[in-house]
Parts: structure tokens; C-alpha cells; sequence
């Protein structure tokens, strides 16, 4: 998988949250609903200035975390595999 070549722009939608702020610093929505910031679903429509959203904020931050921690486990496993030597 770490081999492949790089799909061509739009034939993929792998979507990771992470920010080039502070170094890279991956975002946290807990942190920011903790901090006051409204979190809402997918955008389900807008229609006469109201914007409605679905109700899967749960299930997609849960979906986002359980790849984001796939994500890692696969890397950590090629770096293992092929004897890198990478920074934590």
C-alpha cells in the first residue's frame, strides 16, 4: 500500500484532519467543542437562509478517529517491516 503511486487529483477521498499550525498539529474536535465551538453533521441542506444538517456528527468523528488510528497502525507497521529508523 505504502508503494503505490499517487492517485491522480479527485479518484481518491481520504480525508485526515490535520492543520499546518504549530507544527503540524493534528485538529481536535473534542478540544474545540470544549473550548465553545458548535459541532454539527454533514450538511444536509440550505434552503431560504437555514442551513439543516444530518445527525452523524457522532458517527463520523468515531469513523474519522477509528482511520486515523488504522492510519498510524499501517504505518508503524511498514516502518517495522522495512527496518526505518524514523522519528517518533
Amino acid at each position: 500500500k505504502w508503494d503505490l503511486e499517487t492517485p491522480g487529483p479527485g479518484t481518491e477521498h481520504v480525508t485526515i484532519a490535520v492543520s499546518g499550525a504549530r507544527g503540524g498539529e493534528t485538529i481536535d474536535f473534542r478540544r474545540l467543542a470544549a473550548r465553545g465551538l458548535t459541532l454539527v453533521g454533514m450538511t444536509k441542506a440550505y434552503q431560504d437562509g437555514v442551513m439543516s444538517f444530518a445527525p452523524d456528527l457522532a458517527k463520523n468523528i468515531a469513523r474519522g478517529d477509528a482511520n486515523l488510528i488504522s492510519l498510524l497502525d499501517e504505518a508503524d507497521a511498514y516502518v517495522a517491516r522495512n527496518g526505518l529508523d524514523l522519528p517518533e
